[in-house]
């Protein structure tokens, strides 16, 4: 239900997450960031090899790793936002490179202050992609190495985004 805490122990899972509840996802190192100022995140880790697709306003994932991205279109995507007030938090999204246009992390256009910390973005054709949107923030975030198209975040119009603590490199 709504506002429930769903804990995902350590492991690797193969599927696509559809989160269409404002639930909060919580892997193995929830709470440990994985950013441009990394916790000790230790050994154990929540491994999704697939994607998420967040349609829920206040959805929220923390402590997760994600790889190789679920189809989204023509295109794949590590974590998909369709919906406002989403926060992706201490997470690792990397090697989603295949497809060309294929991102770590996007928002659809009209969706709102999407929250992104401590997070890692690495190995994708492009690392992040904010379609038209307000109030976005991205803070204390890694986005490295997104070789494909040579763009750690690209965006087509925001408006009142927040960049801090970011390092972009690769």
């Amino acid at each position: 239900a709504a506002g429930d805490i769903i804990v995902v122990g350590a492991g690797t899972y193969t599927e696509s997450i559809n989160l269409n509840k404002a639930v909060t996802l919580r892997g193995a190192e929830h709470g440990v960031a994985a950013g441009a100022s990394p916790g000790d995140r230790g050994t154990v880790e929540t491994v999704l090899d697939g994607g998420i697709f967040a349609s829920a306003p206040g959805a929220v994932i923390d402590g997760f790793t994600v790889r190789n991205g679920r189809v989204s279109g023509s295109v794949k995507v590590g974590v998909a936002v369709s919906a406002s007030n989403v926060t992706v938090t201490n997470t690792i999204i990397e090697d989603v490179s295949a497809p060309a246009q294929s991102d770590g992390l996007s928002t659809e256009t009209g969706n709102n202050n999407f929250t992104l910390t401590n997070s890692t973005i690495r190995n994708n054709w492009r690392g992040i992609y904010l379609n038209p949107g307000s109030g976005h923030v991205l803070s204390g975030n890694l986005i490295q190495g997104n070789i494909g198209s040579g763009v750690g975040i690209g965006s087509d119009g925001q408006s009142n985004l927040t960049l801090t603590g970011n390092t972009i490199s690769d």
